[in-house]
């Protein structure tokens, strides 16, 4: 019985999300709460803390704030977002020409939005990392 009415409550959470647009994306976005094994392992391995940053103008600001204290901070403005049906990526360059790209997409459903996705990492040999991101408005955005 348990297992059909968590079935129903998943089904109808989904029936009724809309895919995130460009509009929905301004405000501050902060890491979601993390469950389980996920959870465990951001504790032992002292994953970085994100949060994005959106102006209704694409203007944004992507920090990932490190245990030892150290922010890494990327800037961009609109011209680095490219929008590609439900995709969002956005390109970002540091100081030492590496790019960023951040891939995401989204929901929305009444009582809450959800930006998901990676961070891809790449310098002059391409692409070597790709770190998994979840984001959700933070309070008070």
């Amino acid at each position: 019985m348990k297992n059909i009415a968590f079935l129903l409550l998943f089904v109808s959470v989904f029936a009724f999300s809309e895919t995130l647009i460009k509009s929905d994306l301004a405000g501050t976005w902060q890491d979601g709460q993390c469950h389980g094994f996920n959870c465990l392992m951001s504790w032992y391995y002292k994953s970085p803390s994100n949060k994005l940053e959106i102006t209704d103008q694409l203007q944004v600001k992507f920090t990932r704030h490190f245990a030892s204290g150290n922010d890494q901070v990327f800037v961009a403005d609109a011209s680095s977002f490219t929008f590609i049906d439900d995709l969002i990526i956005i390109k970002f360059k540091n100081e030492s020409g590496n790019t960023f790209k951040l891939v995401l997409s989204g929901w929305k459903i009444k009582s809450g939005k959800m930006l998901f996705g990676q961070l891809y990492l790449y310098n002059e040999n391409g692409l070597f990392n790709g770190i998994p991101i979840s984001l959700v408005p933070s309070s008070g955005s």
